[in-house]
Order: structure tokens, then C-alpha cells, then sequence
């Protein structure tokens, strides 16, 4: 049984909501924030049907809401950046037509992405159940994509492109892809600008001209993928 709907909660922030409930009013760990999105859900007229726990802390919510169910997948954050803020830990949900989906097939992987700090809970049910327009999808994957990639990464190439989305704000249309060229030097990291193109090659060429060669780009889905050989002289 779920609490009754609270429209104030389901607007504000989960991060205000879940430091109310903190004497210090301070930032809860993971496992606190992972209860305290339950009963979020809750009073957000989701009942949650099941907890499953997994390896690695990884959390998997089994949802429901006037009849329909989903699941939402929760883990601690892959990567922390500091001077960016994020909401503390990482959502998943598997994906249809470039949507979170709550009837995926049955093949569809988990992807997982970094939530903004102004979450709201409202938003985090539209994204496990797929109530989303692409404008809204792409904002929150792009806000993923420049905050995976927005500090130095060990052991990982000195440059890459980072794949972004043009949100069609005209209609409920998924976007135009565009990149971004990230590189590291020295323990730092930067994203710079390209000419808007749909090609990883014409951004690689961009990118040489401005003396980087990037050899992989960052996918929407968070994998990485090698579009140019490379002789091995661009990693750390």
C-alpha cells in the first residue's frame, strides 16, 4: 500500500527531500539514499514490489503503478568528479527506441546514467517507466556523458570523442548526434567544441587539426567504441 500522494515532495529535489529527513540535514551515503528513494516512490503512488540486491551494491527496484510494472536498477556512483555536482548515485533502466522502457525485449542491456542534483522524484519515475520525451532522455544522457568524462581517467587514451545529443525541440523526435573532443594531460581533463557533425570520422579529423587523434568514442549507453586503429602511442 502506498502513502497518500504528496505533490510537494514529488517537485522538490530528492536530495532536499532525503536531507530533511537527516537531523544535520547533511548528504545521506548510498544505502541511505537507496531507502529513502523507496519511500519517495512511495508517496509518489509507486508501490515497490520488490527489492533485489545484487553484487557490487547494485540495487534492482521492481516497480508498479496503476497496473503496469518495471524495474529500476540503482548502484554507487562509477566515478566521482570533483567541482561537479551529481545526484549520489547511478540509475539504470533498459532501453526501446532510445527510451527507458518498461516492457523492454527481453535482449535490451541496462544502461546507466548520472542524474543531475535537481532530480526530482516526479522525474525519476518517468524515467523508469518510460514517460519521457526525447528532449528530456537527451538532456539527462548528456548530462551523463560530460560528468563521466569530465575529470581524468587512469590507464585510459590521452584523448577521445565524447558523443552528445541535439535535442528536436519541434517535435517528440530523437535528436542529431553530435561530438565532443575530450583529452587529459597532466592529471586534468576538457571537453572542447566541434563542428557539429553526425560522423565520429569528420570529429576525429576535426580533432586532429587541433593536434589530438582520438581513436574511441563514448556512446550514449556508456561503452566505448574503437572507430580507428591506433598504434598504441596515445594511451597512458
Amino acid at each position: 500500500m502506498t502513502q497518500a500522494f504528496v505533490p510537494s515532495l514529488g517537485s522538490l529535489p530528492m536530495l532536499d527531500a532525503l536531507r530533511r529527513e537527516r537531523s544535520h540535514g547533511d548528504l545521506p551515503g548510498y544505502l541511505q539514499v537507496v531507502q529513502g528513494i523507496q519511500v519517495l516512490l512511495n508517496y509518489a503512488g509507486v508501490v515497490v514490489t520488490e527489492v533485489e540486491e545484487r553484487e557490487a551494491s547494485e540495487v534492482v527496484l521492481t516497480l508498479e503503478r496503476e497496473g503496469v510494472s518495471t524495474s529500476l536498477w540503482l548502484r554507487p556512483l562509477e566515478r566521482t568528479q570533483p567541482g561537479m555536482a551529481v545526484f549520489p548515485l547511478q540509475v539504470g533502466a533498459k532501453f526501446m527506441a532510445c527510451k527507458p522502457s518498461a516492457t523492454p525485449a527481453a535482449e535490451c542491456e541496462v544502461t546507466f546514467v548520472y542524474l543531475p542534483p535537481t532530480t526530482t522524484i516526479n522525474e525519476l519515475v518517468e524515467y523508469a517507466f518510460g514517460d519521457l520525451t526525447y528532449q528530456q532522455v537527451e538532456s539527462i544522457q548528456n548530462f551523463s556523458a560530460e560528468y563521466a568524462m569530465s575529470g581524468p581517467i587512469e590507464r585510459f587514451p590521452r584523448a577521445a570523442l565524447v558523443m552528445l545529443m541535439s535535442s528536436n525541440t519541434a517535435a517528440d523526435k530523437p535528436g542529431k548526434v553530435y561530438f565532443k573532443l575530450w583529452h587529459q594531460a597532466e592529471g586534468k581533463a576538457e571537453l572542447i567544441e566541434l563542428e557539429p557533425t553526425v560522423s565520429p570520422f569528420k570529429a576525429a579529423e576535426q580533432a586532429r587539426d587541433l593536434g589530438y587523434s582520438p581513436t574511441i568514442y563514448r556512446c550514449h549507453s556508456g561503452c566505448y567504441v574503437a572507430f580507428l586503429s591506433t598504434s598504441g602511442f596515445d594511451f597512458l
